[in-house]
């Protein structure tokens, strides 16, 4: 049987062997082996002698495996060879040797045989291998000597079986190189330090200090000049001789480091204490962190800019952990945000914080919903409104968004949010809405009308008092050109279009008539701007609708007003005038009946001609009344006392037909009232009322305390606000429709037949309430009936003053008083002179200032009185007393005018002083000049 011939490797340097010249030395001079099968037969076998088999048997049973090689084939085979492959030693000594020897080898077997036969080298011996008949490898360590065989040369070899051996000592090179290729090729620098010089240096230590290999190599202290800062050599020196003294085992250092190039270099360095060749020694790994270092630096930069950035940002940023729920961080802002420092926080949780909540955007609102939302990809970000509650006990508004937070592995983790403190936005925010609000309250209700109109005219918006004065809903008219709500589109088109075309022109008004929807007409003034967007180009018209109805109104009572008051000093003049008549013809008529006795025929006709004079005084005040400048004695009146002393004769004038009711409010506040001409404001109405009621009806008279604020007020100018006594005379008549109201107050307006009114009644009650600081309103609707509306301030009340009792004037005449009587009619003067004759009175006479002067300058002439008339050519009658004071001082002056007092006030000195109106009576007259007359005479005593 064939040995195998698998392959096995061969050691690439041959091991050392044992001498195997002793064993030679004892077999020298023997020849072992025996004939080849095919030897010569014919050859006699010759017989050994006894050392021959003593040889033998010491070489069969030798414990060491014995070949003898010739030719290329095994001459002799001792059992221990045989047993060392497994053949038997006929098989061995069967074929060439070369069989049994692994082929690789072969050729060193054929080499070390030859060098042998030649005696090259006797003493070589090398190790090769076999195959075994199970086909293993063995390896045999041979050991051999050249001999004679037969007389031919061979070789004696000496076999020992080193299997084990090479394949450890194989090992052990494997390992060897290994640990060389690992170490040569190391990240990290390696050397051996030993008996002061760098013994073994790798390329990688070269590469990190930028030198050649050799330099990496040499004597320590050359080394660490070259390659370690100056002040770290010391340092790492220390450790180097601390691990080679065995007081350390190991220890790691961070040193600078200084390149071939002189750039620094960070260096960490592990050193460990090892033996080699039998010698300590410390083995030390280098591993370049300069860009680590770097990288730490440049994080540690990054981490002081970030705190710096943390503590600057007002902002909030946190991230929490799904898993438990915490912040994994919380900036420092946090603690101005919420007062808690970012630990707190972490300790009481920020969820503690919050009063309310309000999600935006989304309706995730548990954290573990948002999670998983956030897990599955549905929710990208998450946003909510924060109403918290910090340490201080302040309301804070704070906006949180958050981002989701993922792992390395991109596993949503967290998330990572911001909390913006709002507060100050929050507070705008309401403030700007609090503003809309107003804006659209202040829109909404405005006093006037508001609308916006797009480029084509068309309303975009309107405010609710437009829609209230128009009547229409807000649907009805949004959309709509404006125009179509005019009472004339085509005009009110062709302004609005114009308007929108005037670009230069911001704002224009006019007066226009818009159509309600119950189709009746309502003037406005209508006030339009141009709306324009940021860039400036006009996107429309915003207008502004006042109702004009309150106006023209106004306007109408103006009007009224003023008429009147042309009228009313129309009437003044001519009551003037008139005045001065009816003084000349009662004063004459009271004259000519003092001369008459009684019984005398003329006294009729007299008498006849005072009553119409009377009737024409009467006539001359109702002018007065309704100018309101006739002379007034206002007092502290109830109105209730005035109404309860007229119900008997009011009962008596309006007739059985008509019922007569009063509803007068107890108690009552006094005003400030004549009470006589109330009491003809009464009676005016109370006819007027008769008159509308020809059928009969209700006559109601109410009197009540109102208070009339600033809406009343601003609807009925000139009301002042204030507390008012209101007296209401209103009846179930025929009412009156808007014409007859226009002109009810005008004098000598009529609706009532020629001879049954003059049109003066209802003139001289609206001259006496506004005399007496009062208004009157009237309303009325034909069919309905009429109600007169009276407002007077009402008054504190007052207690009533004793009155004292009347002192009936001497009917004494004024004998030896002289009296200056200025007057420029001559008619009046005269008649006046006579009268006051008869009294007594010496009556000096002057028919303008002058000669009333001229006469006062006389020292020869006495005045005692001065009778003078008010409004004279030249020198008025005020002006003319200050004058004859300065001749005559002390004199007492009475003043007399068919002006009212009013008029007087106006236009001259006569505040304060006594005046009689015309037409007087002459007894009037003569009483108070006498009054006068003892007044004088009185102090004159004292």
């Amino acid at each position: 049987m064939r040995p195998s011939r698998s392959s096995v490797p061969i050691p690439s340097q041959p091991l050392d062997v044992r001498d195997g010249e002793s064993f030679a030395a004892g077999a020298e001079g023997y020849v072992l082996g025996r004939e080849k099968e095919n030897a010569s037969p014919s050859r006699p076998a010759e017989a050994p002698c006894a050392s021959e088999d003593k040889y033998r048997l010491m070489v069969e049973h030798a414990g060491q495996a014995i070949i003898v090689a010739q030719d290329g084939w095994l001459k002799f085979v001792n059992p221990k060879a045989a047993e060392a492959v497994g053949y038997t030693q006929e098989e061995l000594l069967s074929v060439p040797f070369l069989e049994f020897i692994y082929p690789e080898d072969r050729a060193r077997v054929v080499e070390g045989y030859r060098r042998r036969i030649s005696g090259e080298d006797p003493d070589a011996s090398y190790c090769f291998r076999v195959i075994d008949r199970a086909g293993n490898v063995k390896w045999l360590e041979l050991s051999g000597v050249r001999i004679e065989w037969d007389g031919k040369p061979a070789t004696l070899n000496y076999l020992t079986d080193v299997t084990a051996r090479m394949e450890a000592e194989l090992a052990l090179r494997e390992s060897e190189s290994r640990f060389r290729t690992l170490v040569e090729h190391s990240f990290v620098g390696v050397c051996i330090i030993q008996d002061g010089r760098l013994t073994y240096a790798n390329d990688r230590l070269a590469e990190i200090f930028a030198c050649s290999k050799a330099e990496a190599s040499g004597e320590l202290e050359t080394w660490l000049k070259s390659f370690v800062h100056a002040e770290d050599r010391e340092s790492l020196r220390q450790l180097i001789n601390e691990v080679l003294m065995g007081k350390v085992v190991s220890a790691r250092i961070e040193f600078r480091g200084i390149r071939r190039n002189e750039e620094m270099i960070h260096v960490q360095a592990y050193a460990a204490r090892v033996i080699v060749s039998q010698g300590p020694a410390a083995m030390i790994t280098f591993l370049d962190v300069t860009a680590e270092r770097c990288a730490l630096e440049a994080l540690r930069a990054s981490e002081e800019r970030f705190q710096m950035m943390m503590a600057t940002i007002r902002d909030t940023l946190y991230r929490l952990r799904f898993a438990d729920r915490k912040y994994d961080y919380m900036s420092p802002a946090v603690k101005q945000l919420t007062g808690y420092t970012p630990e707190e926080i972490a300790e009481i949780g920020f969820k503690s914080l919050i009063l309310r909540m309000e999600v935006i955007g989304s309706d995730a609102t548990d954290l573990t919903e948002i999670a998983q939302r956030m897990h599955s990809g549905e929710l990208r970000e998450w946003r909510a409104l924060y109403q918290i509650l910090d340490r201080e006990g302040n309301v804070k508004w704070v906006r949180d968004h958050a981002f989701p937070w993922r792992d390395e592995n991109g596993r949503v983790v967290g998330t990572v949010g911001i909390l913006e403190d709002v507060t100050e936005l929050h507070q705008a925010e309401e403030a700007l809405r609090e503003s809309e609000r107003r804006f659209r309250d202040l829109f909404e209700n405005a006093p006037v009308g508001y609308h916006d109109l797009d480029t084509d005219g068309r309303i975009t918006r309107i405010n609710r008092t437009e829609l209230q004065l128009l009547g229409y809903t807000r649907e009805e008219m949004l959309g709509q050109p404006y125009w179509q709500f005019s009472a004339d589109p085509p005009q009110c088109e062709e302004f609005f279009l114009e308007m929108l075309k005037a670009k230069g022109r911001q704002t224009r008004a006019r007066e226009i008539q818009l159509r309600k929807k119950d189709g009746s007409l309502l003037p406005v003034l209508l006030e339009c701007r141009l709306l324009r967007d940021r860039t400036g180009r006009v996107v429309g018209l915003r207008s502004t609708v006042q109702d004009l109805t309150p106006l023209k109104k106004l306007q109408e009572q103006l009007m009224l007003a003023q008429r009147l008051e042309t009228v009313g000093v129309l009437a003044g003049g001519v009551a003037h005038d008139f005045n001065n008549l009816l003084t000349v013809i009662l004063g004459s008529v009271q004259l000519m009946l003092a001369s008459l006795p009684e019984g005398h025929p003329l006294r009729r006709d007299l008498l006849e001609i005072q009553k119409a004079a009377e009737r024409g005084a009467a006539l001359t005040r109702q002018l007065l009344a309704f100018a309101r400048k006739q002379i007034m004695r206002p007092q502290a009146v109830v109105l209730n006392d005035v109404v309860r002393g007229l119900e008997p004769m009011l009962r008596r004038l309006i007739g059985e037909d008509i019922r007569l009711e009063l509803q007068l409010q107890e108690p009552l506040a006094p005003v400030f009232v004549d009470p006589a001409q109330f009491e003809q404001v009464i009676m005016n109405l109370a006819v007027n009322a008769r008159d509308a009621m020809p059928q009969g009806g209700v006559l109601r008279i109410e009197t009540r305390e109102v208070y009339l604020d600033e809406d009343y007020a601003q609807a009925h100018p000139p009301t002042r606000p204030g507390r008012y006594v209101e007296l209401v005379v209103s009846d179930t008549g025929i009412g009156m429709d808007d014409e007859t109201l226009k002109h009810i107050f005008e004098p000598f307006f009529t609706t009532k037949e020629v001879g049954k009114g003059t049109g003066l009644g209802l003139s001289t009650v609206y001259g006496i309430v506004k005399q007496s600081d009062g208004y009157i309103w009237v309303y009325s609707e034909p069919g309905v009936g009429s109600a007169f509306k009276i407002y007077l301030p009402a008054q504190p009340s007052v207690p009533a003053d004793e009155a004292d009792p009347e002192t009936a004037i001497p009917a004494r005449r004024a004998r030896g008083k002289t009296l200056l009587l200025v007057e420029d009619d001559e008619r009046v003067r005269q008649v006046t002179s006579r009268a006051l004759a008869r009294f007594g009175f010496r009556v000096l006479s002057a028919a303008n200032a002058q000669q009333a002067l001229d006469i006062a300058r006389d020292p020869a002439q006495r005045i005692d009185l001065v009778v003078c008339d008010v409004i004279m050519p030249g020198m008025n009658g005020p002006d003319l007393v200050d004058r004859l004071s300065e001749v005559r001082p002390g004199v007492r002056v009475v003043f007399m005018s068919g002006y009212p007092a009013s008029t007087l006030e106006s236009r001259t000195k006569l505040a304060g002083r006594p005046l009689i109106q015309k037409p007087f009576d002459l007894e009037e007259l003569g009483r108070i000049l006498l009054e006068l007359v003892d007044q004088s005479s009185s102090a004159a005593a004292t």
